[in-house]
């Protein structure tokens, strides 16, 4: 937008001088009309041309998202598998277990617990 505002002014010197150039005092006026439209029309254009970028930029936003997304989900992430080490089984041995339950079902004849 601010090229097309110094593009406009620029006009104004430029116009009148390649008008005068070409085709004397009739090229300059022409030149010189030339100039204030272009100081008119320009900045409106560069207006405009910043709308249309800018719309254009919110439309591809989400397409951009999506193809980025895409990308960072395609690469497969490998997780650290911890093996499950399983306790180890032991027979059962009732004198070990006495203490465990704290339960007393009754005494043997040498005064073990079971």
């Amino acid at each position: 937008m601010l090229s097309s505002m110094l593009q406009g002014v620029a006009g104004l010197v430029i116009e009148p001088y390649k008008g005068a150039k070409a085709k004397g005092v009739k090229g300059a006026t022409l030149g010189v009309g030339k100039g204030i439209l272009g100081l008119i029309c320009k900045p409106i254009a560069g207006s405009i041309d910043l709308v249309t970028h800018t719309t254009r930029g919110i439309g591809n936003t989400p397409k951009s998202i999506y193809i980025g997304v895409k990308k960072i989900f395609k690469r497969k992430i490998k997780g650290i598998k911890v093996p499950y080490v399983y306790p180890s089984i032991r027979p059962y041995i009732p004198e070990e277990d006495e203490d465990i339950h704290g339960v007393c079902v009754g005494e043997d004849e040498e005064g073990k617990i079971y």
